[in-house]
């Protein structure tokens, strides 16, 4: 019978308070840097997919990963790396590779286009926004512009979708990567900021968070396009399209979160 055990590699990790958030790293770049650690330990370059699972909370500091090679077959790696601190499991991510230029499959939509946005110099930056401190501090970290409109007058009587538009490039003009899409996709406020009053809003720790790379993106900013549905029981999902400077549909991500804030003034939703 064939030796089935997995072999381990154990790799010490820096985890930066660059990006903090409520004085935790945000799990966007958490995810990022744990796809940069797996992608020296498979065989293809080019980051497909990549879940997140926090079974704690990571901190800033030392911290140690586990990789695990899964499989590797012509067109796919798959690895996993167990993130722990003193000993204690924070963090557990699934990351699979391939390589683009070998891409040869079919593409197709099936609803429709939605390439058209508002554009870069059409968006307002969100330093000018009345945000928390703690959020307008980890956005300082980027160049961030949002949609005129959005959260520019947040509350339940305003007609308002829980939806967030805008763009998002590095503050030194570095071209985006695909594991900066990854970091990108958790850059942006909660969606549900737009339909509730500031004074409700609350932190949105994630529980799960999952990227699908679907190109490697041109220079330029970065198009986001958020959207959430529900809240359920405190559990909130956040659905995430980014695209290129040219259109192209380079990501698409879904969190799960708590949502610790309030929603007092929304008409009660249907249970089901």
């Amino acid at each position: 019978m064939p030796d089935s055990t997995l072999a381990s590699t154990t790799v010490s990790l820096n985890i930066s308070d660059r990006f903090d958030v409520l004085g935790y790293p945000s799990g966007g770049y958490l995810a990022q840097l744990a796809s940069q650690e797996i992608a020296r330990h498979v065989q293809h370059p080019d980051l497909l997919a990549i879940n997140a699972s926090f079974v704690g909370h990571p901190a800033c500091g030392a911290a140690a990963g586990e990789i695990v090679a899964l499989s590797t077959t012509k067109s796919l790696s798959r690895a996993t790396l167990a993130l722990s601190q003193q000993s204690e499991l924070k963090a557990f991510y699934v990351a699979t590779f391939t390589d683009f230029s070998l891409s040869t499959g079919l593409t197709h939509s099936f609803s429709g286009d939605s390439s058209s946005f508002e554009p870069w110099e059409g968006c307002e930056d969100v330093r000018s926004l009345p945000l928390p401190r703690a959020l307008k501090a980890f956005l300082s970290g980027f160049e961030v512009r949002l949609k005129p409109g959005c959260l520019a007058d947040p509350g339940p009587d305003r007609g308002n979708r829980a939806e967030i538009e805008g763009w998002i490039k590095f503050l030194d003009g570095a071209a985006p990567t695909l594991d900066s899409l990854v970091l990108f996709a958790d850059a942006f406020p909660p969606a549900i900021f737009n339909v509730v009053e500031p004074s409700q809003w609350g932190s949105v720790p994630t529980v799960e968070y999952s990227v699908h790379l679907k190109a490697k993106p041109a220079p330029g900013p970065i198009h986001a396009y958020f959207t959430s549905h529900r809240v359920d029981r405190g559990f909130l999902e956040i659905d995430g399209q980014l695209r290129d400077s040219q259109g192209v549909l380079v990501a698409e991500s879904r969190q799960l979160a708590k949502f610790r804030g309030a929603l007092s003034g929304l008409a009660a939703g249907a249970a089901n």
